[in-house]
Protein backbone atom coordinates (compact mmCIF):
# COMPACT_ATOMS: atom_id res chain seq x y z
CA UNK A 1 0.00 0.00 0.00
CA UNK A 2 2.57 2.39 0.73
CA UNK A 3 6.05 0.62 -0.65
CA UNK A 4 5.96 -1.07 -4.12
CA UNK A 5 7.02 -3.94 -4.73
CA UNK A 6 10.23 -4.79 -5.00
CA UNK A 7 12.53 -7.58 -4.45
CA UNK A 8 13.98 -8.53 -1.04
CA UNK A 9 17.75 -8.16 -2.41
CA UNK A 10 16.97 -4.68 -3.41
CA UNK A 11 17.13 -1.53 -1.30
CA UNK A 12 13.63 -0.40 -0.33
CA UNK A 13 12.15 1.93 -3.08
CA UNK A 14 10.30 5.35 -2.23
CA UNK A 15 6.56 5.42 -1.08
CA UNK A 16 4.27 5.45 -3.76
CA UNK A 17 3.12 9.28 -4.33
CA UNK A 18 0.57 10.54 -2.43
CA UNK A 19 1.05 7.91 -0.07
CA UNK A 20 2.70 9.74 3.01
CA UNK A 21 0.55 12.90 2.27
CA UNK A 22 -2.73 10.56 2.48
CA UNK A 23 -1.73 8.77 5.61
CA UNK A 24 -0.79 12.29 7.06
CA UNK A 25 -4.09 13.77 6.25
CA UNK A 26 -6.22 11.21 8.00
CA UNK A 27 -4.00 11.03 10.55
CA UNK A 28 -4.89 14.61 11.16
CA UNK A 29 -8.18 14.82 10.85
CA UNK A 30 -10.49 16.81 13.16
CA UNK A 31 -11.62 15.20 15.99
CA UNK A 32 -9.13 12.60 15.25
CA UNK A 33 -5.72 12.23 17.53
CA UNK A 34 -2.42 12.43 15.77
CA UNK A 35 -0.55 9.44 16.08
CA UNK A 36 -3.72 6.45 15.49
CA UNK A 37 -2.29 5.29 12.15
CA UNK A 38 -1.59 1.92 12.60
CA UNK A 39 -0.09 -0.43 9.65
CA UNK A 40 -0.59 -4.07 9.37
CA UNK A 41 1.42 -6.26 6.98
CA UNK A 42 1.71 -9.82 6.44
CA UNK A 43 5.26 -9.29 5.91
CA UNK A 44 7.17 -11.49 8.98
CA UNK A 45 10.02 -10.59 10.81
CA UNK A 46 12.88 -11.12 8.37
CA UNK A 47 11.18 -8.68 5.68
CA UNK A 48 10.23 -6.06 8.14
CA UNK A 49 13.88 -5.19 9.39
CA UNK A 50 14.48 -1.92 8.26
CA UNK A 51 11.03 -0.87 7.65
CA UNK A 52 11.38 1.52 10.32
CA UNK A 53 14.32 3.33 9.37
CA UNK A 54 12.32 3.25 6.12
CA UNK A 55 9.56 4.61 7.34
CA UNK A 56 10.99 7.71 9.14
CA UNK A 57 13.40 8.39 6.17
CA UNK A 58 9.98 9.08 4.09
CA UNK A 59 8.79 11.32 6.91
CA UNK A 60 6.14 8.50 7.32
CA UNK A 61 3.07 8.98 9.94
CA UNK A 62 4.10 7.35 13.24
CA UNK A 63 2.25 4.69 14.14
CA UNK A 64 2.75 0.48 15.13
CA UNK A 65 3.75 -1.91 12.82
CA UNK A 66 1.40 -5.63 13.19
CA UNK A 67 4.15 -7.59 11.23
CA UNK A 68 2.90 -11.39 10.05
CA UNK A 69 3.99 -14.87 9.49
CA UNK A 70 4.22 -14.58 5.86
CA UNK A 71 2.34 -13.20 2.81
CA UNK A 72 0.89 -16.47 1.79
CA UNK A 73 -2.98 -15.75 1.61
CA UNK A 74 -4.17 -18.62 4.04
CA UNK A 75 -2.21 -16.93 6.14
CA UNK A 76 -2.42 -13.47 5.87
CA UNK A 77 -5.94 -13.27 6.03
CA UNK A 78 -6.86 -14.78 9.16
CA UNK A 79 -3.73 -13.12 10.58
CA UNK A 80 -4.78 -9.76 9.31
CA UNK A 81 -8.36 -10.08 10.62
CA UNK A 82 -6.43 -10.93 13.65
CA UNK A 83 -4.77 -7.90 13.77
CA UNK A 84 -7.52 -5.53 12.86
CA UNK A 85 -9.55 -6.97 15.35
CA UNK A 86 -7.21 -6.14 17.89
CA UNK A 87 -6.59 -2.65 16.56
CA UNK A 88 -10.20 -2.05 16.71
CA UNK A 89 -10.63 -3.55 20.82
CA UNK A 90 -7.79 -1.41 21.32
CA UNK A 91 -9.85 1.63 20.20
CA UNK A 92 -13.27 1.39 20.74
CA UNK A 93 -14.13 5.06 20.33
CA UNK A 94 -12.52 5.50 17.04
CA UNK A 95 -13.99 5.16 13.61
CA UNK A 96 -11.40 3.76 10.62
CA UNK A 97 -10.72 4.31 7.12
CA UNK A 98 -8.79 0.73 6.15
CA UNK A 99 -6.29 1.27 2.75
CA UNK A 100 -4.83 -1.87 1.46
CA UNK A 101 -3.52 -3.46 -1.97
CA UNK A 102 -4.91 -5.62 -4.02
CA UNK A 103 -1.61 -7.91 -3.90
CA UNK A 104 -2.54 -10.75 -1.69
CA UNK A 105 -5.86 -10.94 0.02
CA UNK A 106 -6.17 -7.13 1.43
CA UNK A 107 -9.52 -6.82 0.23
CA UNK A 108 -11.23 -10.31 1.19
CA UNK A 109 -9.62 -8.94 4.89
CA UNK A 110 -11.42 -5.43 4.36
CA UNK A 111 -15.02 -7.14 3.19
CA UNK A 112 -14.61 -9.88 6.78
CA UNK A 113 -13.65 -6.52 8.97
CA UNK A 114 -16.52 -3.97 7.13
CA UNK A 115 -19.12 -7.60 8.19
CA UNK A 116 -18.31 -7.81 11.68
CA UNK A 117 -18.08 -3.69 12.16
CA UNK A 118 -20.29 -1.65 10.11
CA UNK A 119 -20.56 1.03 12.54
CA UNK A 120 -16.59 1.49 12.76
CA UNK A 121 -15.26 1.61 9.35
CA UNK A 122 -15.97 4.73 7.63
CA UNK A 123 -14.26 4.05 4.29
CA UNK A 124 -12.53 1.18 2.73
CA UNK A 125 -9.56 1.20 -0.34
CA UNK A 126 -7.60 -0.81 -2.23
CA UNK A 127 -4.93 -0.15 -4.12
CA UNK A 128 -4.85 -1.63 -7.79
CA UNK A 129 -0.87 -2.93 -8.18
CA UNK A 130 -2.33 -6.19 -10.07
CA UNK A 131 -4.48 -5.44 -12.97
CA UNK A 132 -7.05 -7.82 -12.95
CA UNK A 133 -8.00 -8.59 -9.30
CA UNK A 134 -11.61 -7.20 -8.33
CA UNK A 135 -13.20 -6.01 -4.96
CA UNK A 136 -15.69 -6.92 -2.59
CA UNK A 137 -19.04 -4.59 -2.96
CA UNK A 138 -18.29 -1.32 -1.03
CA UNK A 139 -14.71 -1.45 -1.28
CA UNK A 140 -13.28 1.78 -3.75
CA UNK A 141 -10.65 0.88 -5.72
CA UNK A 142 -7.94 3.34 -6.71
CA UNK A 143 -4.76 3.61 -9.10
CA UNK A 144 -2.80 6.47 -7.69
CA UNK A 145 -3.38 8.01 -4.51
CA UNK A 146 -4.47 11.41 -5.69
CA UNK A 147 -7.68 9.25 -6.60
CA UNK A 148 -8.05 7.67 -3.22
CA UNK A 149 -7.93 11.52 -1.25
CA UNK A 150 -10.47 12.67 -4.22
CA UNK A 151 -12.96 9.42 -3.05
CA UNK A 152 -12.58 10.55 0.41
CA UNK A 153 -12.89 14.25 0.48
CA UNK A 154 -15.96 13.71 -1.78
CA UNK A 155 -17.45 11.40 1.15
CA UNK A 156 -16.26 14.61 3.48
CA UNK A 157 -13.69 12.03 5.13
CA UNK A 158 -10.80 14.50 4.02
CA UNK A 159 -10.65 18.55 4.04
CA UNK A 160 -10.57 19.95 0.21
CA UNK A 161 -6.70 21.38 0.90
CA UNK A 162 -5.79 17.76 2.45
CA UNK A 163 -7.24 16.25 -0.36
CA UNK A 164 -5.10 19.29 -2.68
CA UNK A 165 -1.47 18.60 -0.96
CA UNK A 166 -2.34 15.15 -1.54
CA UNK A 167 -3.00 15.58 -5.80
CA UNK A 168 -0.20 18.13 -5.41
CA UNK A 169 2.28 15.24 -3.95
CA UNK A 170 1.24 12.70 -6.80
CA UNK A 171 1.79 15.31 -10.08
CA UNK A 172 5.00 17.03 -8.48
CA UNK A 173 8.16 15.23 -8.98
CA UNK A 174 10.14 14.68 -5.21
Amino acid sequence: TILPKHRNDQPKPAPYPGARELLEALDQRSGDPKGDVFYVTARDEKRLRGMDLWMRRHEMPTGPIEGGVGGEPWLAKPEKIRDIERVLAEQPNTRFVLIGDNNHVDHEVFAEIMTRFPDRIEAALIHRIKPHVGVAEGIYLFDEHAEAARYLGARGLLKPDQVNRVIEATTTPR
